[in-house]
């Protein structure tokens, strides 16, 4: 993957990076029992590199996702979004992720190393339908807020009803003079929120979280976020499903 936006300042807080199935993540920040208590009582950031991005645009794009999953997707408004399932004619599963409905487009946000993939998969079905893919997955680096306190990190952001969301509800913050996207998604089993970060201000709005949330908030690395996941019996495909 080459150099990542969020290396330098991932580094410079101690995070001990190691390759997880071809991707470099911090497994922790020198204290992985610390981390999960933070994470499960007060507030947590972290790096969410792993996580890939579809774009689905086209004015047939509602209406042909919503054949080629397990859930609903015509029925969703922008801001709205769901978890589903993507199956083969076997029923077996290919993969999972979150559907966001965003005004114009629908995004897809699926694990980094199923992107490809799901693309092959998808463009299979992709006949007549005025429907276009792309993959958005290098133009952000998502940033993971999760806690108790993450809400309350995102409301001083402007997003005052971020508590309030549903799962995968979406929300737009302030951070660094400009409009990020919020998402809830308790990716741990806990509160959890995703900002999407253009890639060139990451390491600014990284920094800049840390400040705002004080030394209540620290970061978390791989090894207490597998273990409040595990916990919360949130499957990940290959580890918990598979084909």
């Amino acid at each position: 993957m080459g150099e990542y936006p969020l290396d330098e300042v991932i580094a410079a807080v101690g995070g001990r990076v190691l390759d997880v199935n071809g991707v470099p993540l911090a497994a922790d920040f020198g204290d992985p029992r610390a981390e999960y208590d933070t994470a499960a009582g007060a507030a947590a950031i972290c790096d969410r590199r792993d996580r890939g991005l579809i774009e689905i645009a086209g004015k047939d794009r509602a209406a042909w996702l919503h054949n080629l999953v397990t859930n609903a997707v015509k029925t969703l408004q922008p801001g709205e979004g769901n978890y589903a399932f993507a199956i083969n004619a076997k029923g077996r599963i290919l993969f999972d992720g979150n559907i966001l409905v965003r005004p114009d487009v629908i995004w897809l946000d699926i694990d980094r190393r199923l992107v490809a993939k799901a693309m092959a998969h998808m463009e299979r079905y992709h006949v007549v339908e005025d429907v276009t893919l792309t993959d958005r997955s290098s133009e952000f680096c998502r940033v993971g807020l999760l806690g108790p306190r993450a809400a309350e990190i995102a409301g001083a952001l402007g997003a005052t009803h971020a508590g309030r969301l549903p799962e995968v509800g979406t929300a737009q913050v302030v951070l660094e003079d400009r409009p990020r996207l919020a998402v809830r998604t308790d990716f741990a089993g806990v509160f959890g929120l995703e900002l999407f970060v253009e890639s060139a201000d990451a390491a600014a709005c990284w920094r800049r979280l840390l400040e705002l949330g004080g030394p209540g908030l620290r970061p978390v690395g791989r090894s207490a976020l597998e273990v409040l996941r595990i916990e919360a019996g949130i499957p990940v495909y290959d580890q918990d499903i598979d084909e």
